[in-house]
């Protein structure tokens, strides 16, 4: 969240009146559709605000990346998956709850923005780490959710290529109390098939983490015959992805370490994957044996064998007893699970408004990249 070591006066009437060209000067100068409220989080590539629309008064998650840092390359296939999913909205067509939609884009001297549905709720990634390990309904809604977004995703022409915990929210809005919410969509690829090594490696296929490196390639077709021909990967590596989150969910850790580091430790994770057949379950996991087996079938070696890509998800033992009008539906609330982590929305806005300082317009390219934004 933002700092909040400022004078309280001067902050307080900072977030409660439209943005002053002066007071703001080092931050922006174009007029923005919105006005910034707190920041919800920074990283490496920018920073993610509650702001509000001053023509509606509708608050939405503003993402805003500095020009130095903006890369068409993951801004536009992240604004096209979010526009096609509000488009969808729009058209009444059926789109998955779990999903999140564009409200706008636009470009200033300094940033490239989307503005975004508001998700107010915490991280799947706390609320694991809070309870040590879900239990199994709740890691079972959660996985059936993610499901269902994924198999709208890739019927939509998407690969998601970055299911993880932490792009994963938990919702506390009154319209969508207990459901999940995939938020992030900057790894998002229009196709079926990609041979570009995208991705957090802990979640990472084999056959993703082996576009890396050739080598590694090789290593995977000596142990696997099936993979004789694979020069890339499709939507089966979603679901190896949803595998790991599962686990994670039941036992809370990931299967296969916590690397992070594609050159330096992908061989290493890869090697872990291919060790023997199956998750490497703890000794102590009390999750049941259709639990076990259907995150054991996400993670299939050969991509054909998947669940949720050679097999329905539905089918399985695991999802047997779950509601899946209710997962499919967008007016229904989840099941009674302890949502109450992390800030809200209205938490946010409380908190005093620091924009970051000492940003600078940048010189667009010719031609430039956003122009069309």
């Amino acid at each position: 969240m933002a700092d909040s070591d400022s004078d309280d006066d001067s902050d307080a009437e900072s977030c409660g009146r439209a943005e002053d060209p002066t007071h703001l000067a080092p931050f922006a100068v174009s007029p923005t559709p919105f006005e910034k409220l707190s920041c919800l989080g920074e990283g490496a590539f920018g920073a993610v605000w509650l702001a509000r629309c001053r023509e509606t008064g509708r608050n939405v998650a503003l993402k805003e990346v500095p020009r130095h840092l903006a890369d068409p390359r993951l801004l536009h296939p992240e604004r096209d998956v979010l526009r096609e999913v509000a488009q969808s909205k729009e058209r009444g067509a059926s789109v998955s709850p779990a999903l999140t939609a564009l409200v706008s884009s636009f470009a200033t001297s300094f940033a490239i923005c989307l503005a975004m549905e508001l998700v107010e709720g915490a991280h799947l990634l706390e609320h694991v780490r809070a309870a040590a390990c879900l239990p199994e309904p709740q890691a079972q809604w959660y996985a059936a959710e993610i499901a269902g977004a994924l198999r709208w995703l890739h019927a939509a022409g998407w690969l998601y290529r970055d299911l993880k915990l932490t792009n994963v929210m938990v919702s506390v809005s009154e319209e969508s109390f207990g459901r999940v919410k995939l938020i992030d969509y900057g790894f998002a690829f229009n196709g079926s098939w990609c041979d570009k090594a995208v991705g957090t490696l802990r979640t990472m296929a084999p056959e993703v983490i082996c576009c890396a490196d050739g080598t590694w390639l090789e290593n995977l077709r000596s142990a696997h015959p099936c993979f004789a021909a694979l020069t890339g990967y499709s939507p089966a590596a979603d679901w190896w992805s949803l595998g790991v989150v599962l686990y994670e969910m039941l036992t809370g850790q990931p299967p296969f370490g916590h690397q992070d580091d594609l050159v330096l430790e992908g061989l290493q994770a890869l090697q872990a994957q291919l060790a023997s057949p199956g998750l490497p379950w703890p000794s102590d996991c009390t999750a049941s044996s259709a639990a076990k087996e259907a995150a054991d079938s996400f993670c299939q070696i050969n991509p054909a064998d998947r669940l949720g890509f050679g097999v329905e998800v539905r089918h399985k033992e695991f999802f047997a007893s779950v509601d899946w009008d209710a997962v499919d539906s967008h007016g229904a609330r989840g099941p009674s699970f302890d949502t109450t982590l992390g800030h809200t929305a209205a938490s946010a806005a409380a908190d005093p408004c620091r924009p970051r300082r000492g940003a600078l317009p940048v010189q667009c390219e010719e031609p430039d990249p956003f122009a069309d934004w």
